[in-house]
């Protein structure tokens, strides 16, 4: 696992985040609702907390904590998969699953 310590009151997050056990659980039961382009299963070998930016049903821009799956055998895989988002909000436990470009 990979990550930043932090505050949680310093971030104005009020609510209890899933550990990664619990953020397990919540893919596996949604994983119905993936489609991996004919590939029957995945290998994921890497799980990390990172911050992803959303926009809420109302335009908002959010940056959310999410536990972020890093699809791939090995590293070389994991980086060329890398603008693929598989993860579960760490606070909601919504399924967060989409391709995203390069941009800086």
């Amino acid at each position: 696992m990979t990550g930043s310590l932090f505050s949680v009151n310093e971030t104005g997050l009020d609510q209890k985040m899933l550990s990664p056990e619990e953020a397990v659980g919540k893919l596996q039961e949604q994983a119905e609702l993936l489609d991996f382009e004919g590939e029957s299963h995945v290998t994921v070998t890497k799980i990390a907390l990172e911050y992803v930016v959303v926009i809420s049903p109302d335009g908002q821009i959010l940056v959310k904590p999410l536990w972020r799956f890093l699809p791939g055998e090995n590293e070389d895989e994991r980086n060329f998969l890398r603008q693929n988002i598989l993860g579960i909000d760490a606070v909601t436990g919504e399924l967060i699953w989409e391709e995203r470009g390069n941009t800086l």
